[in-house]
């Protein structure tokens, strides 16, 4: 069944928008709470020599170290958003979709925000 036909019929549904600022600040903190993960996960596997230094050079790491907790929580939501369109709760449906978009955004603004919290 398709759900929407035009955007008008995502803006008729109900927006729960308790649900979306719960968790948003949530799925933020958490997000923020895996970058420090995992800045103390590779010090300890690497240290801080000469090693580290070497190893943080190359392009994937830079790449799981910046990418990893977005794609966590990004592919958590959208196994959220999945499971409220199968069940066809729509309340939900939109305000994890929203929340998503949110943490698109600031993701997109991450230095800005890590400049603030640290």
């Amino acid at each position: 069944m398709y759900i929407f036909n035009t955007m008008t019929s995502f803006r008729q549904i109900p927006t729960d928008y308790k649900r979306i600022v719960i968790s948003s600040i949530l799925l933020i903190a958490l997000t923020m709470l895996l970058y420090l993960i995992d800045v103390f996960v590779f010090w300890g596997i690497f240290g801080a020599g000469a090693t580290a230094s070497e190893v943080a050079e190359l392009w994937y790491v830079d790449l799981i170290l910046n990418l990893l907790p977005i794609i966590l929580v990004g592919s958590f939501l959208l196994n959220k958003i999945m499971k409220c369109k199968k069940k066809e709760e729509f309340i939900k449906f939109k305000a994890y979709t929203i929340t998503l978009v949110i943490l698109i955004l600031a993701y997109t603004s991450k230095e800005i925000l890590m400049k603030i919290m640290f």
